[in-house]
C-alpha cells in the first residue's frame, strides 16, 4: 500500500493537492455525519424525556384523584350528624350508642379503591381515640403525643406524612401508626383556629409506591412532599429519606426539567409541583438509556462515512495527478537549462518556479522607487529617535546632513496634535491609528512650508517640527497659529473630530528636540481648563505655585447633600456650580485634579454608608480614579460625574430607600397579626422598632394606603368575626380579649365596621 501511495504521489506539490483534496471532501462528510448523529441522538432523547413526562404527569393526576377523594371522604365524615353528635359526648353510658353508629360509618367512610387505609377520629375535649383498633382514652394512647401534636398544626387541613421508625420487635397496639403513611388531618370544627378535636385518614406509602405507572417504574420515579420527603418511590427503601439539602431539591425549586449528575452517572429529571399540595413528582431517566438506540445510529453513520473517505482518497489522488501535468512540464523547462539534477535541496515545484521567477523581476525592477519608500521609512525613524531622545551626536549630525536642507542653527519649535475624544464621535479605539494617520497627511501638506523633518505619529500625537525665525517671531507665531486653526477646521470638517494643539517654546538645537516634544504634550494638559479644540503656545501657560491650600467648597457640600436627597437636578446644578470654583483657581492642570479627587473620595464614602458601593460600574479594571484622571476636559468631567458617579448613585439610592419601607411595613403588618390581642398602638411599634412614630406613620400609609390605626382596627373586626361565627365566646370575653375597655365600645365598633351588632352577626351567620 505504502510503495502504490509513493507512485501515485510522487512530490510535494502532489501531496498537497491530494491533501487538499481529501480535507475537501471529508469536511463535508463528517459535518454531514455528525450532525446527521447528533439530531437523531436529541430526537430521541426529547421523545424519551417527553414520554416520561406525560407518564410521570399520569402519575400525578391518578394520585391527586386519590387524595382529594380521600379529602372529601374525610369532609363528609367530619361534618355527618353522627360525628357533631359524638364530638360533643364522652361515649359512655347512654352516648355509646354514638360510638356503634361512628364505628359503623368509620368502616364505611374508608375508600374502597384504597388498600390498608384508616380512618381514626380523636376528641381532646373528652379525651377519646376512635379507629379501626377501638375506642381508648387519648391519654393512655400508645401514640397520644402524636395525635395532640397534630391538633396543634397551624392548618386547618393538611397531608402530614409519618415514617414508621419504630424497632421490628416492638409490639404496636394502635395499628393505625403501623408500617409508613401520609395522612390527612382535619380539625373539628372546620376551619377552627382552636379545634376540639381531629379527624385522621391514613393513605399508606406503600400503596402510593403501586401507582407510579410502568413507564416511570421502569426508569425510576419519586413523590416527594413539600418538604422534599421520599413519599413514594420505585425503590421503597428510600420512603422516607429526605433530600431537603441536597442538589436535587436546589434543581426543582428553579426549573422543571434538567441534567443532573447522582452516583457519577448524569440523569435528565422531569419534575412536576402539585398545586393541591404542593408535592413534588419527580421522574429520573439515566441519560446513557436514552441514548441507547442511538449506538446504532452512530456505528451505521461511521460505516458510510468511512466508505465515502475512502473514495474521496482515491478520487483526490486521480484528479491531483490530472491537474500536476501542466505544473510539471513547467517545471521540467526551467529545470533543463539552469538546474543541475545532482542538486537535491529542490523539494517543491512551485518554490522552485517562484524562485527562478522572482530572480528574474528582480533583474528587472527599478531600484529609485524602491529607494523612495525606503528612504521616506527613514526619515520618519529618525524623527522619531529624536523626539524621543534615542541619538547619539556622530549618528546625529551624520543624518542631518543627510536629511535635513535647512542649518541646523536656525530656531525651531514642536507642534504636538491630539484628538479630543472619541467618545462622542461615533469612532471605536480600534478606529484611533487610522484616525492619526489621516490626520497626519492633513497636518502634512498644510505645515510644508514651515516643516523641517517628515511628521511623525508618535504616542497617539502627530508631531512636526518646524521652523520658527528668531527675526520674525511674533509674525511666524500668528502663521502657524492660523495655520494650526485650518488644520483644526479641516480635520473637524472631514473626520467630524475635534483636535487641540500644544506648541512648545523655540528651541535652537536638535539635542532639545525630546524637551520640545514634552513641552507640547505638557500644554495640551491645559486642555482640563480651556476646554476641547483649543491651541496651547508652552510659554503662555501662566502657573500659579501653590498660592493657598484648597479649602473645602460650599458647592462640594451642597452637592453631597443633593445626592443624598435624591435630587438629581439640584445635584447637576451644584456640580456646575463646583466646577466653576475649580477652574476658577489659577493652579497647574495637575492641581485642578485635586478637588475633583476629593469631591468623588466624598461620593464614595457616601456610597458606603449607605451600602450603595456596588450602584457604579467599573469600566474594564480601570478604578474610579484612573477613569477620572484620564479625562482631559472640563466636559468629560462634567459628563463622567453626571452619568458614571451620581445618576447610578442617586437610582441606587432610591431603590434601597423604597425596599427599606416596604420592609417596615412587612414588619407592622405582622406585628398586628401576632400581637392583635394585645395592648398595642403606633406608638408601641415606634418604641420595639427603633423609629420615630411620625415617620412610621408616613411608612405605613404610603405602601398600604390606610392608617395604622385603621388596619389594627380592621384586622381585629375580622378575627372578632371568625370567633362569632366559630365559637360560643361571649361578646363581653371577645371585647376584653380584643383589647376594648368595655364591650359598649367593642359592639359599637363592629357595628360600625360590618353594619350588625355581635349578636345580630352571629344570629345571622348561623341561620345561613
Amino acid at each position: 500500500m505504502a510503495a502504490w501511495l509513493q507512485k501515485m504521489i510522487p512530490s510535494g506539490y502532489v501531496r498537497k493537492l491530494v491533501l487538499f483534496g481529501v480535507l475537501l471532501g471529508c469536511l463535508p462528510v463528517i459535518a454531514i455525519g455528525a450532525f446527521s448523529y447528533s439530531k437523531t441522538a436529541d430526537m430521541l432523547k426529547e421523545k424519551n424525556l417527553q414520554k416520561n413526562r406525560q407518564s410521570i404527569l399520569q402519575t400525578q393526576s391518578y394520585v391527586e384523584y386519590i387524595l382529594m377523594n380521600s379529602d372529601e371522604i374525610l369532609r363528609s365524615f367530619i361534618t355527618s350528624r353522627n360525628v357533631q353528635l359524638a364530638m360533643q359526648s364522652d361515649l359512655r353510658g347512654a352516648d355509646f350508642i354514638y360510638f356503634q353508629e361512628v364505628s359503623r360509618q368509620l368502616s364505611s367512610a374508608v375508600p374502597f379503591d384504597v388498600a390498608n387505609t384508616d380512618i381514626c377520629l380523636v376528641n381532646y375535649r373528652y379525651n377519646w381515640v376512635l379507629n379501626s383498633n377501638g375506642l381508648y382514652r387519648l391519654d393512655e394512647a400508645m401514640f397520644g403525643d402524636l395525635y395532640r401534636a397534630y391538633g396543634d398544626l397551624p392548618q386547618v387541613s393538611a397531608w402530614v406524612p409519618y415514617f414508621d421508625t419504630l424497632p421490628k420487635n416492638q409490639v404496636v397496639y394502635d395499628y393505625f401508626f403501623s408500617g409508613n403513611a401520609v395522612n390527612l388531618v382535619k380539625k373539628i370544627p372546620l376551619n377552627s383556629i382552636l379545634p376540639t378535636g381531629i379527624a385522621v385518614i391514613k393513605i399508606p406509602c406503600e400503596y402510593l409506591n403501586q401507582t407510579l405507572t410502568v413507564e416511570a417504574a421502569e426508569n425510576g420515579a419519586l413523590i416527594l412532599d413539600d418538604q422534599f420527603r421520599v413519599i413514594a418511590s420505585t425503590n421503597s427503601e428510600s420512603v422516607g429519606e429526605s433530600y431537603q439539602d441536597s442538589q436535587l431539591a436546589s434543581c426543582i425549586k428553579a426549573q422543571e426539567m434538567f441534567e443532573l449528575e447522582i452516583d457519577k452517572e448524569r440523569y435528565s429529571v422531569i419534575a412536576s409541583r402539585s398545586e393541591y399540595n404542593g408535592w413534588y413528582y419527580v421522574s429520573l431517566v439515566s441519560i446513557s438509556d436514552v441514548l441507547h438506540d442511538s449506538k446504532v445510529i452512530r456505528q451505521f453513520t461511521a460505516v458510510v462515512a468511512m466508505v465515502c473517505l475512502f473514495a474521496v482518497l482515491v478520487i483526490s489522488i486521480l484528479g491531483s495527478r490530472w491537474m500536476y501535468q501542466p505544473i510539471y512540464s513547467l517545471y521540467q523547462e526551467l529545470l533543463d537549462p539552469m538546474y543541475d539534477e545532482a542538486d537535491e535541496e529542490v523539494r517543491d515545484e512551485f518554490a522552485f518556479i517562484r524562485k527562478q521567477i522572482s530572480a528574474l523581476i528582480m533583474s528587472m525592477s527599478s531600484p529609485p522607487e524602491r529607494t523612495q519608500a525606503q528612504l521616506r521609512q527613514l526619515k520618519e525613524y529618525f524623527t522619531i529617535k529624536i523626539l524621543l531622545g534615542d541619538w547619539n551626536q556622530t549618528e546625529l549630525e551624520q543624518k542631518l546632513s543627510l536629511f535635513e536642507s535647512e542649518t541646523k542653527e536656525i530656531s525651531k519649535r514642536v507642534v504636538v496634535i491630539q484628538c479630543d475624544s472619541l467618545d462622542h464621535a461615533g469612532y471605536l479605539d480600534q478606529d484611533s491609528d487610522i484616525l492619526m494617520f489621516a490626520i497626519n497627511n492633513v497636518a502634512s501638506e498644510l505645515l510644508e512650508y514651515c516643516t523641517l523633518l517628515t511628521p511623525v505619529i508618535v504616542m497617539q500625537s502627530q508631531v512636526t517640527i518646524v521652523k520658527s525665525p528668531k527675526e520674525e517671531e511674533e509674525k511666524f507665531k500668528a502663521a502657524l497659529l492660523r495655520t494650526v486653526q485650518s488644520i483644526q477646521k479641516n480635520v473637524t470638517q472631514y473626520f467630524g473630530v475635534s483636535v487641540s494643539v500644544g506648541i512648545s517654546r523655540s528651541f535652537e538645537d536638535y539635542k532639545m528636540a525630546a524637551n520640545a516634544f514634552q513641552e507640547g504634550l505638557e500644554a495640551l494638559k491645559y486642555r482640563i481648563k480651556q476646554g476641547s479644540n483649543t491651541i496651547v503656545f508652552f510659554e503662555e501657560v501662566q502657573i500659579k505655585q501653590h498660592a493657598a491650600p484648597f479649602s473645602y467648597l460650599k458647592s462640594q457640600q451642597e452637592l453631597i447633600q443633593a445626592v443624598k436627597s435624591f435630587d438629581t437636578d439640584r445635584a447637576f446644578y451644584w456640580l456646575e456650580l463646583f466646577l466653576d470654583d475649580v477652574f476658577q483657581m489659577q493652579v497647574s492642570h495637575l492641581e485642578y485634579q485635586v478637588p475633583a479627587a476629593g469631591l468623588l473620595t466624598e461620593l464614595i464614602l457616601a456610597m458606603q454608608e449607605a451600602g450603595a458601593e456596588d450602584s457604579i460600574s467599573h469600566n474594564g479594571q480601570k478604578s474610579l480614579f484612573e477613569q477620572l484622571f484620564e479625562l482631559k476636559t472640563r466636559e468629560e468631567i462634567h459628563f463622567w460625574f453626571c452619568n458614571v458617579i451620581i445618576e447610578p448613585f442617586v437610582r441606587s439610592l432610591c431603590e434601597i430607600h423604597e425596599s427599606q419601607s416596604k420592609k417596615l411595613a412587612e414588619e407592622m403588618i405582622a406585628m398586628v397579626q401576632e400581637c392583635y390581642d394585645q395592648e398595642l398602638s403606633l406608638e408601641i411599634c415606634a418604641a420595639q422598632m427603633n423609629y420615630h412614630p411620625g415617620y412610621l406613620r408616613r411608612v405605613f400609609l404610603k405602601e398600604t394606603g390606610e392608617n395604622f390605626g385603621e388596619y389594627l382596627t380592621a384586622y381585629r373586626m375580622e378575627i372578632a368575626k371568625t370567633w362569632l361565627q366559630e365559637g360560643d365566646m361571649r361578646v363581653f370575653d371577645i371585647a376584653q380579649r380584643l383589647q376594648y375597655s368595655n364591650s359598649q365600645n367593642f359592639i359599637r365598633c363592629f357595628k360600625k365596621y360590618t353594619g350588625y351588632t355581635p349578636g345580630q352577626y352571629r344570629k345571622q351567620y348561623r341561620e345561613l
